[in-house]
């Protein structure tokens, strides 16, 4: 079953700097068990870090750092997965990362510092689904979010005033 990634904003006064340091810890380790070839116990510790990542989302520091938690501890549980052989989960859990960053560039709910923030990571996990796809073949739902995402990544590159197609037309729109 997927689950909804929502970015949020809403704001916090308690320990963020803690929920952080906590979080890198918890990847941390579950980069030295991945290099061990412990699948089961970096996914565990992956899985940890993604749910602190999100639950903590809103009450990080910074907006940057935030989404690259929640980018991150998505892409170490789907790498962790493939390596587990489970790629249909895998598969899953990109097309839940890939699919909340795209939603969260074009969201008006979220403060322009986190969408600007999702832009930037967006590259990642764009080549996070091309490499998978790559690798174990296209997934209907993850081709649909590539070609999505495509044409996402060209029209935030182009200057201002012009659109999709090269020809004035105000801001990008990201669909």
């Amino acid at each position: 079953m997927l689950i909804d990634i929502a970015f949020r904003d809403d704001a916090g006064n308690d320990d963020r700097a803690d929920a952080e340091q906590h979080w890198q810890r918890l990847t941390t380790q579950g980069n030295a068990l991945f290099r061990l070839g412990d699948w089961d116990h970096a996914l565990a510790l992956y899985e940890h870090a993604r749910s602190l990542a999100l639950s903590r989302f809103a009450h990080w520091p910074h907006a940057e750092r935030a989404v690259v938690a929640v980018v991150v501890s998505y892409l170490n549980l789907s790498e962790a997965l493939v390596r587990a052989g489970r790629i249909d989960e895998a598969s899953a859990v990109l097309f839940e990362v890939h699919g909340a960053v795209l939603r969260a560039v074009d969201d008006p709910h979220l403060k322009p510092a986190i969408r600007q923030a999702a832009q930037r990571n967006l590259r990642e996990s764009y080549g996070a689904v091309l490499r998978f796809q790559e690798l174990h073949g296209e997934r209907a739902e993850l081709a649909r979010l590539a070609r999505q995402s495509g044409a996402c990544l060209v029209a935030a590159t182009l200057p201002p005033g012009i659109g999709p197609s090269g020809m004035p037309g105000g801001a990008p729109t990201f669909h």
